[in-house]
């Protein structure tokens, strides 16, 4: 009998019979209805993850970072077969390379240096539940040819175990849509094939921005009472600035902003201001890495070009942002985009995120 903590709950496992799972969060908080979407980008998704939670079939969810995979594969198993059941959520990327099988498959005591009692493996701890595998692609090769194995078995063998063990548990796999396409090489293509019996894609944030107005204020009513300010209003151009990001971190990304606002402005505070909102995305935007290495060119206009265009790309396309990034007004900024040359060094234009007449600027002052 071995009794171990995982994820804040305590399992106790017998590794001669079944798994006594471990507690599932309140149902209440996973079910379908608690996911905010109006968006019609999110219908036919939310109607494919509610046909596919009543199956055990695998399921592969892609998506970019921060759109939401982890909370619809809780719904899907909140309101499944397995909802009284355990639900093993495992970052693959997190896992040491050389202790992946081991964490997923168990071992026995002595097969590697430390290896001092035996290990069940998150497997064992998800029997007859579900395990989510998030960020799939970052597993090495050879645990994605024993998980393909347990696909197709329900067959497990524990590094350094001679014997194996069946265990049923349902699988659901996220990835970003890139690393989910086989011919990249990050997934093995039959292991791939294999779980993509289901696929939902997520959109992005970008692509449903219906849904950006409810998910802020839903953000600002978790954050409002645990930091100084009371936030309860947003003003109309706050919102016209957030509806015009790009929100590359997508529904994450606007999370993080609320819990920002919600902590840093000062206690008299109740209403989310433009200014508040362009002095945070200007300070995210400033702060991503850009790839771009320069102009091969010293000619004046080329360099130009090439600090406007990286101004607009840091700033979101806001362009009272980028304006204060190379130091000139607006105005001016206006005049060095209308001077370039059709056809050559054109800079790209994004999304305007601060219109002309809202007078914001791109920082976050304290108020009074």
């Amino acid at each position: 009998m071995l009794r171990t903590e995982f994820g804040g709950a305590l399992a106790v496992v017998d590794l001669g019979d079944e798994v006594i799972p471990m507690p599932a969060p309140p149902r209440e908080a996973c079910q379908f209805d608690q996911i905010i979407s109006t968006s019609p980008a999110m219908r036919p998704v939310l109607e494919l993850a509610r046909a596919a939670a009543d199956s055990t079939t695998p399921v592969l969810l892609l998506g970019e970072t921060g759109t939401g995979k982890e909370l619809l594969a809780r719904a899907m198993h909140a309101t499944g077969p397995r909802r009284t059941r355990t639900l093993v959520p495992v970052n693959c990327a997190a896992l040491p390379h050389d202790l992946v099988e081991s964490e997923l498959f168990g071992h026995r005591r002595g097969a590697f240096s430390g290896a001092l009692t035996d290990h069940p493996g998150l497997f064992t701890f998800a029997h007859h539940g579900t395990l989510l595998l998030d960020e799939i692609g970052e597993l090495p090769a050879g645990a994605q040819a024993k998980l393909l194995r347990v696909l197709q078995s329900g067959e497990i063998r524990p590094v350094g175990g001679v014997e194996s063990r069946t265990v049923d548990v349902r699988i659901l796999a996220a990835t970003n849509r890139s690393l989910a396409e086989p011919q990249r090489g990050v997934l093995r293509q039959d292991l791939f094939y294999r779980l993509s019996v289901v696929v939902i894609e997520i959109p992005p944030l970008r692509q449903r921005r219906d849904d950006i107005p409810l998910l802020f204020e839903h953000f600002l009513a978790r954050y409002r009472h645990r930091g100084a300010a009371p936030l309860w209003h947003v003003e109309p151009g706050a919102l016209d600035l957030l509806l015009k990001h790009p929100f590359p971190g997508n529904v994450r990304e606007l999370e993080n902003l609320a819990q920002f606002l919600c902590t840093m402005l000062p206690a008299p505070a109740d209403t989310v201001r433009a200014g508040d909102v362009a002095g945070w995305l200007h300070r995210q935007a400033a702060s991503r890495p850009v790839s771009d290495a320069g102009p091969e060119s010293l000619n004046l206009r080329a360099l130009e070009e090439w600090a406007v265009r990286i101004a607009l790309e840091r700033a979101g396309g806001n362009k009272s942002c980028a304006a204060a990034m190379l130091g000139v007004s607006r105005d001016t900024l206006y005049r060095m985009l209308r001077g370039r040359t059709p056809g050559r060094g054109r800079v790209r234009r994004s999304g305007d995120a601060a219109s002309k007449g809202n007078g914001t600027g791109c920082d976050c002052y304290p108020r009074a």
